[in-house]
């Protein structure tokens, strides 16, 4: 089996790397910044090309052979540039798509987000449930790829769509190494006392479900993949202590919201980001979890790391590679 990976060198795309070549499979991928790249090539012995995939061009030529194309390139914030939000996150997954049907590739995996469902939801949502953008860049441009990318279907080439829930685990930005440097920086707290949904999922537990759908041949599938759902208080008070942080503050909603663009003025007149805004209040007031029993009942998906061991592997981590982070 040969795998393409867009998006490489970064945290689901190496570590699923890293797992397919376990397997014994040939992994070749594309990765934006030459460094990481570079890293990527001295690390695992692959072959790496370096490009945008928001470039037609940058895909064709270092997509050439693969019998299945897995997308993780995309921008993951809260907010920014719409129009670069819809360059990557849909012109450029429509762009890979295309190279790995021009290059023979019998599937095309997605990875998208539970983010297609917005901010309002119902709880235990299905795949079947209302998609909606709710006026923020990631969550529509998730969207709008899914539905231009499920229009590629045919049946010389699979579309199958993952949506991941709140990946977390060795290496994670937005839920391990961005809340920890917050709270060093005392700007981490929780919203409304933590009371909002952290739909959490193992970085190994994500690629077991990868596989699953390259194995089963999942072609025209969509998927949402969660290992479970606790609070976000519960979740990042446990990541807390195994960083040594002692104490996390709470603020209502309804007094954070309004500040935190006069808090962010202020800090960059004193040269600091804010990393507190809007968008990212609304990801933290999340109010349920969704559904994975699809693929559970469909691919037989059962998590074979819980939060406990994740969050164990995660420390280990952390006190090798970024003692940084920790008290």
């Amino acid at each position: 089996m040969h795998l393409f990976i867009t998006g490489i060198g970064g945290f689901i795309g190496r570590q699923t790397a890293r797992r397919a070549l376990e397997r014994g499979w040939t992994v070749t991928g594309m990765e934006a910044n030459p460094d990481t790249a570079q890293e990527v090539r001295e690390e695992l012995g692959l072959e790496v090309a370096v490009g945008d995939i928001s470039q037609q061009e940058d895909c064709n030529a270092a997509l050439q052979k693969a019998d299945v194309v897995l997308n993780t390139a995309a921008i993951v914030q809260e907010d920014g540039d719409w129009a670069r939000f819809r360059a990557v996150n849909v012109q450029g997954a429509l762009n890979v798509a295309r190279s790995a049907r021009r290059a023979g590739a019998r599937q095309y995996i997605q990875l998208s987000s539970v983010m297609v469902y917005g901010f309002h939801y119902v709880p235990y949502i299905t795949e079947e449930g209302l998609v909606s953008g709710d006026n923020n860049p990631y969550c529509q441009t998730k969207i709008e790829s899914e539905i231009a990318l499920k229009r590629m279907q045919a049946d010389d080439f699979a579309v199958t769509i993952i949506r991941p829930g709140d990946v977390y685990g060795p290496g994670s930005v937005p839920w391990v190494i961005r809340p920890l440097e917050m709270m060093q920086q005392w700007q981490f707290m929780h919203i409304d006392g933590g009371k909002g949904c952290f739909n959490y999922l193992y970085i190994d537990n994500l690629i077991d479900a990868i596989f699953l759908a390259t194995d089963a041949k999942a072609y025209g599938q969509t998927y949402t993949v969660t290992d479970g759902a606790v609070s976000n208080k519960e979740y990042f008070n446990a990541l807390a202590e195994k960083a040594g942080v002692q104490w996390i503050p709470s603020v209502p909603s309804v007094l954070i919201k309004p500040a935190a663009g006069i808090l962010s003025k202020v800090m960059e007149g004193m040269g600091r980001k804010l990393q507190i805004n809007e968008q990212a209040i609304r990801y933290m007031l999340r109010p349920h979890p969704y559904s994975n029993e699809k693929i559970k009942k469909e691919l037989g998906y059962r998590p074979k790391i819980d939060m406990q061991e994740g969050l164990r592997l995660t420390e280990e981590w952390l006190r090798t590679e970024r003692s940084d982070l920790i008290n």
